[in-house]
């Protein structure tokens, strides 16, 4: 188990060059060990390895202060927690929380000298919270994986592999261009992903969103991208309001989201049902204060992706660019797409002759094969950029590209793939090296 936990460890970086100390939490009664996770932590040294047994619930609150990794003592166990967890770290800290399931469980998030340019680091892997967590802070990046929450908040950090109930939300940080990238991958959402921050660029890769994307914070570089690929939304929800879809709100005239590239995206519509006071449904909305001008030297780049439909009833409209009565521009002009009921919307939305939206319609055999795992094989972009796992290229939703949900969501006994490099180009008789992260959980 100890083995198991360093690797996991270390796929997030090593707290130190060794550890100092194994401390254990068990009822045992041996020499050396503890009854309580608490009091491990306070005779530990920054560094330190604290297993605790699985068995039984540990009905205590946590004062997290110094590096440390927390993990249970038996392979494929959880620590079942029933307190809160108040983080307290220094700077350049890192805390690693490993198969903690917390009942009802509350994390606060405060700094004792961390600070925006010598952040803490908080790990969260394979653990399960039935509660909201907010581990929001500006002076503290929470990477988590393969975890479970009710609504997560936070500010900077990877998301990847984990469930959330409700809405998963990145905040805004101190306004500070930081050069970073928070990635977002291969989650499962069932409410909203929401985005609004402006320090860090993102790229946020083949989720799964039950109502939508909102992206409400744009950080422009000409010279970096911030990328929205093969997510898939809008899976079997009923009720459509102006933000499902992919949404971008200008927060003010001057916005710039030109250096966003969003392709491979799906949203499917499933018996829509909508009524003369609702908005319909869309595949991409803008919206911002009055005045806001959406062209194409502001907005995004957007091609391959994919409005889907299969039962639409009552007044409303379907459209493939909709924007708020208060935003205007050329950008939309010709293209905001709005149908009537029963007209065929199945297809995709790419970039044709000089530089003008097209809606391509599916085939009738393209058709037969709407469904979640079997999907349009090689028809996004032929950019090597985009290059799948099966060195195929542009599956459209969340099997295509190098994020593809298979990596993260696994059959039982499958290691899950944090983080892989494919060759861009691969040419006859080349021998072909793939580099990747991965961690084994049972």
């Amino acid at each position: 188990m100890k083995k198991l936990l360093l690797t996991l460890a270390m796929a997030f970086g090593a707290i130190n060059s060794g550890f100092a100390a194994d401390l254990y939490v068990n009822n045992s009664g041996q020499s050396g060990t503890y009854t309580s996770i608490q009091s491990a932590l306070n005779v530990a040294s920054s560094g330190d390895r604290i297993f605790v047994s699985p068995y039984g619930v540990y009905s205590e609150n946590l004062t997290i202060s110094k590096s440390i990794t927390i993990a249970p003592s038996v392979s494929g166990s959880n620590i079942v927690l029933n307190g809160t967890i108040t983080f307290w770290p220094e700077a350049n800290d890192e805390i690693n929380l490993i198969g903690v399931n917390g009942l009802g469980c509350a994390l606060t998030t405060n700094t004792i000298t961390a600070t925006v340019n010598s952040k803490a680091i908080i790990n969260v892997i394979s653990c399960v919270f039935n509660t909201s967590v907010n581990l929001a802070h500006s002076a503290i990046i929470v990477n988590s994986s393969f975890s479970t929450f009710q609504n997560f908040n936070l500010t900077y950090g990877n998301t990847i592999g984990c469930t959330v109930i409700g809405t998963l939300t990145y905040n805004d940080g101190p306004n500070l261009v930081l050069n970073d990238t928070n990635l977002i991958v291969a989650n499962k959402i069932e409410s909203r992903l929401q985005y609004g921050n402006d320090d860090y660029f993102y790229r946020i890769s083949n989720n799964k969103v039950r109502y939508g994307i909102n992206i409400s914070r744009a950080v422009y570089n000409s010279n970096i991208k911030n990328y929205i690929t093969n997510n898939w939304i809008n899976q079997d929800n009923n009720a459509q309001n102006s933000n499902d879809g992919i949404t971008f709100w200008f927060q003010n005239t001057s916005d710039n989201f030109s250096n966003v590239i969003v392709i491979g995206n799906v949203n499917h519509v499933i018996n829509y049902a909508s009524t003369s006071n609702q908005y319909g449904a869309q595949m991409f909305y803008f919206s911002g204060p009055t005045g806001t001008i959406v062209s194409s030297s502001n907005s995004p780049i957007m091609f391959y992706n994919l409005l889907l439909y299969s039962q639409v009833t009552g007044g409303g409209s379907l459209s493939l660019i909709r924007q708020s009565s208060n935003v205007t521009g050329s950008f939309t002009q010709g293209y905001n797409y709005a149908y009537n009921d029963g007209t065929d919307l199945n297809g995709y939305l790419t970039i044709g002759t000089n530089g003008r939206f097209e809606f391509k319609h599916l085939g009738p055999n393209d058709k037969q094969k709407i469904s979640l795992s079997n999907y349009f094989t090689d028809k996004n972009s032929p950019s090597t950029e985009y290059q799948d796992l099966d060195l195929s290229r542009g599956d459209l939703g969340v099997w295509g590209g190098p994020y593809s949900w298979d990596n993260y969501w696994y059959e039982s006994g499958r290691s899950r793939i944090l983080h892989i490099n494919l060759p861009s180009e691969i040419w006859p008789g080349q021998t072909v090296n793939l580099k990747a992260e991965a961690v084994h959980t049972n």
